[in-house]
């Protein structure tokens, strides 16, 4: 989880400019991401889209839509990798889903 919150924060530094935050916003601002105890670990890239946003959303003071879900990894140039078999995950935990 801390490479993943370090590497959401480096992408995020790296693209200030096209998102609109200063730079010198990083300077006077301390991060701390906490994990508690019992969270399951994660391991790979994984988090760091999440992070990504949620330190995005912070620094643009621009809020996340509710009805969005994640999933995948992201690079560290940015890129979100796609993943396989979603409308199988999909239907096993929710039933019958419609996917376009």
């Amino acid at each position: 989880m801390k490479e993943s919150a370090q590497a959401a924060l480096s992408l995020l530094r790296a693209r200030a400019e096209a998102l609109g935050i200063d730079a010198e916003a990083f300077k006077d601002t301390d991060i701390h991401v906490h994990v508690p105890a019992g969270a399951i670990p994660r391991m790979g890239p994984r988090p760091a889209l999440r992070c990504s946003l949620a330190l995005a959303s912070l620094f643009t003071n621009r809020r996340v839509r509710s009805n969005v879900g994640m999933t995948g990894e992201i690079t560290l140039r940015g890129l979100v990798l796609p993943i396989g078999g979603l409308k199988e995950k999909v239907s096993r935990r929710c039933g019958r889903v419609w996917m376009p």
